[in-house]
């Protein structure tokens, strides 16, 4: 049997509903249940799974706070300009 490591419950949730699932769904396409989730008690395995999932680094589940993600830069046009052809 696997030993469990104590994560931070609060960045669990916080990566969970950074990724756009619910904690239901993420509990079931990682094969965790939803109490060892809320109470942040995995093992190592079910916490491979759960990055998987997630599509976040391991790594990431052991900050004491919800890690943020890099700010991507919006590359579309503003309104009112245009693309001019040919350079």
């Amino acid at each position: 049997m696997h030993k469990k490591i104590n994560l931070k419950s609060e960045v669990i949730k916080g990566l969970i509903e950074m990724s756009g699932f619910d904690k239901e769904e993420v509990s079931k396409k990682s094969r965790i249940s939803l109490k060892s989730l809320d109470e942040g008690k995995l093992t190592i395995p079910q916490l491979k799974r759960l990055a998987n999932v997630l599509k976040r680094p391991v790594v990431a589940f052991f900050s004491d706070e919800i890690p943020s993600l890099p700010e991507i830069p919006d590359y579309r046009l503003s309104t009112g300009k245009t693309i001019k052809e040919g350079g």
